[in-house]
């Protein structure tokens, strides 16, 4: 998990409320940054904040995003199946030349809100229901969804230690 400024290992993070002026999705943009051409994430490429070849939603979320369908038909024919780590750029990667496909960071944007409603739905999850989700902190609520959007449930499922203190509501252990 990627918190290069140490935002979210502070300690008042996770256990109040200082994300309060901050969506998730504004949180989603400063921790994932954007990356105009896909780029290797874990398992998949990925493009813009974060967004995996992987989902299965990706040609309809792409066109309702406004994605042109020369570049949709280029990332589902060579990025989609595609194990070969080199055939993308650097995570970050703003300029694409005219040999990648690339999306504007306004299509990035709209990319967010469908893949943010999954983490939402894996950040309760993970949690333990809504209920249990809604009793810890806005903060620790971001933090999860934020991690969720990364990480998928599967991903989240992994932090066992995380999901024990949480259980605890021993929030400087969870960050």
């Amino acid at each position: 998990y990627n918190d290069p400024e140490g935002t979210i290992n502070s300690s008042n993070i996770c256990g109040g409320n200082s994300l309060k002026d901050i969506t998730s999705q504004e949180l989603i943009k400063k921790f994932e940054g954007y990356t105009a051409c896909p780029y290797w994430d874990n398992d998949s490429y990925s493009i813009g904040y974060g967004y995996h070849f992987n989902d299965e939603n990706l040609v309809k979320e792409f066109k309702d995003a406004g994605v042109d369908q020369t570049v949709i038909d280029k990332i589902v024919k060579e990025y989609v199946p595609a194990t070969n780590k080199s055939l993308g750029v650097k995570d970050g990667t703003q300029s694409c030349g005219t040999t990648l496909p690339s999306i504007t960071e306004e299509q990035a944007s709209k990319l967010i809100p469908k893949k943010l409603e999954r983490a939402k739905k894996d950040a309760i999850t993970f949690a333990g229901g809504e209920s249990v989700f809604k009793s810890h902190p806005e903060d620790m609520q971001k933090v999860l969804i934020d991690m969720a959007y990364n990480l998928g449930l599967g991903g989240l499922n992994k932090f066992e230690k995380m999901k024990k203190a949480l259980n605890n509501k021993n929030y400087p252990d969870v960050a």
